[in-house]
């Protein structure tokens, strides 16, 4: 989709980051190791923490709780002092209460690049994105796969755990150590101690989720030619992967014929049969769109082929009609009503109709199903209609981009929570090309077929520069939307030596949210729903917590709220 509807009603200025816990004095000159939970964004010159979710820096110990079917995320930090180090390694180990160990193969670990931002996001060039600041912050996860790191004299360096929680492992007390060296030598081991819940998160995931992109993207940003075909589908498959364990769905398009493509190559990851390993096995995605069918010989033919192919597959996920994005002239006010129209008579209410637009009251009545980006003070009553909504971008929540908090990716899945809404869409998840914004020497909009025969000359360095979506590169704006991170989710592997997709600190925050979202919907199937919790952590539209430490506090209350549950 485009990103015009960016631009939405916020007035407020940026506020400064609040990390809600407590930070010694000064920096050691020696090295010094401490931890954190994963709503914080480590800067690379932090001061350690005392205090935090899940640090105690007196006693030197980590403290975590989790569910079966469960990602528990958390960060160890190791500062170099006044020596830069070298050959940094981090090893986590764990015993359950049987004495057997944790798995090592459900460990994963990863080292966090940062980059520097020296243009804040903003959504115009007087309204900010609220919280985005300049800086440097972790974005690439990089996984280290026993590999050591250097950590830079005067710098910190965060390294991402991973610890997933199988549907069997057994509930209890966990007990262990985690191991930082520096070339052999011991810089700290403080200690571990997880508490596996009696409760287990359903493999499915409740709160549905759309990641758009095109398969060129893919082929840009890692120098594939069209002939490579294998080497392509192996790419499309480790991102399908890594969505679907972040509780995501991968929506790339192609043709845009949703019975060839998803009938056809990606039809294993839509009934699940693709998704074999850790959570969610044979679980397929929950969302998908098709347009019209404008461009694929006309909307009756395109629909009625896709209702039939639809109702042979019988699957669980929703299927909708995107049948127009983000319409702004009386011209496109009367296409989105036309196309509307003839969808509905060609399928009826079989397969929803979808629409972007900050103006829903330039539409007829009963004619859009789903809506996204409509102002949030119309939406209850729409609700009250039967009508539903997606949360698009940054939502009615913080937006998920580079230079936003830690918590900005997991306050979508709350405040989807808060507001009764169905999903969210984020416009493209491997924006690695500004192609809306590149312009040629002509002055026009570079085409598809002058990238794609020199992909390497447009492509965004994303290993060094943040700034994914920046309007400022079209002289024909001059009220430009720029934005660090904005479409990009997924991160190409190759500055780092590895050719594959590297997932995101945004993708770990969503999931963390997306995880939350299940503690809620469990509760509430329960017969407990957590309200109280919910309106303590955003309490209202466009309004949220901005302290880490409360939206770990607010999940653990629901985990025991949980375990209490199943002990009963």
């Amino acid at each position: 989709m485009g990103r015009f509807g960016l631009k939405c009603a916020v007035t407020a200025a940026a506020l400064l980051w609040a990390v809600g816990c407590r930070a010694l004095a000064g920096r050691s000159e020696g090295p010094v190791v401490w931890a954190c939970g994963e709503s914080v964004k480590v800067s690379p010159d932090a001061a350690p923490q005392a205090k935090n979710s899940v640090w105690n820096g007196e006693v030197k110990e980590i403290r975590l709780f989790g569910a079966r079917q469960e990602y528990v995320g958390f960060q160890v930090v190791t500062g170099a002092g006044a020596a830069p180090l070298a050959d940094v390694q981090v090893q986590v180990a764990l015993k359950g209460p049987d004495g057997r160990p944790f798995d090592a193969g459900n460990v994963d670990l990863f080292r966090q690049h940062y980059l520097r931002v020296t243009v804040p996001s903003q959504f115009d060039n007087t309204v900010p994105v609220p919280e985005a600041k300049a800086g440097e912050f972790p974005v690439q996860m990089v996984p280290l796969r026993g590999k050591g790191f250097t950590v830079p004299a005067g710098r910190s360096q965060p390294v991402w755990v991973d610890l997933y929680l199988p549907e069997n492992q057994a509930p209890g007390e966990y007990s262990g150590e985690v191991r930082v060296t520096s070339a052999g030598k011991v810089l700290a081991a403080p200690k571990l101690r997880l508490t596996v819940w009696r409760f287990t998160l359903p493999r499915e995931t409740h709160l549905k989720t759309m990641m758009g992109t095109g398969p060129e993207h893919l082929r840009w940003g890692f120098g594939l030619k069209r002939d490579q075909e294998d080497a392509l589908r192996a790419l499309e498959d480790r991102c399908f992967q890594m969505a679907h364990q972040h509780r995501l769905n991968f929506n790339p398009s192609g043709t845009g014929d949703v019975v060839e493509e998803w009938g056809g190559r990606w039809r294993k990851y839509l009934d699940g049969s693709a998704f074999k390993e850790r959570a969610g096995p044979g679980v397929g995605q929950n969302l998908l769109m098709t347009d019209p069918g404008v461009e694929h010989g006309g909307i009756t033919p395109y629909l009625k082929k896709v209702l039939g192919w639809w109702k042979r597959e019988k699957l669980p996920a929703t299927l909708a009609v995107y049948v127009f994005d983000e319409p702004h002239s009386d011209e496109d006010f009367a296409e989105v009503q036309s196309r509307a129209a003839l969808v509905r008579a060609t399928v009826g209410k079989e397969i929803p109709i979808y629409l972007t637009t900050t103006k829903p009251g330039r539409v007829p009545g009963g004619l859009i199903d789903i809506w996204g980006e409509v102002p949030a003070d119309q939406i209850p009553t729409r609700q009250a209609r039967g009508e539903k909504f997606l949360a698009v971008n940054q939502g009615y929540a913080l937006g998920p981009y580079v230079d936003t908090p830690g918590y900005a990716g997991r306050s979508q899945a709350w405040m989807a929570w808060k507001m009764k809404l169905d999903g969210w869409h984020f416009w493209d998840c491997c924006y690695w090309t500004d192609r809306q914004n590149l312009i040629g020497p002509d002055g026009k909009r570079r085409t598809f077929r002058e990238i794609d025969a020199d992909p390497a000359q447009f492509i965004t360095d994303t290993w060094t520069n943040p700034l994914t979506f920046d309007q400022k590169r079209n002289p024909r704006h001059r009220d430009w939307i720029r934005i660090n991170g904005d479409g990009v989710l997924f991160y190409p592997g190759t500055p780092a030596g590895l050719h594959e997709p590297l997932a995101s600190f945004t993708m770990k925050s969503l999931r963390r949210g997306l995880q939350d979202y299940e503690y809620l919907w469990l509760l509430r199937e329960k017969g407990k729903p957590a309200d109280d919790i919910v309106d303590r952590i955003v309490p209202r539209a466009n309004a949220w917590s901005r302290t880490p430490d409360e939206w770990d506090e607010a999940r653990l209350e629901l985990g025991r709220r949980l375990d209490a549950l199943a002990a009963n």
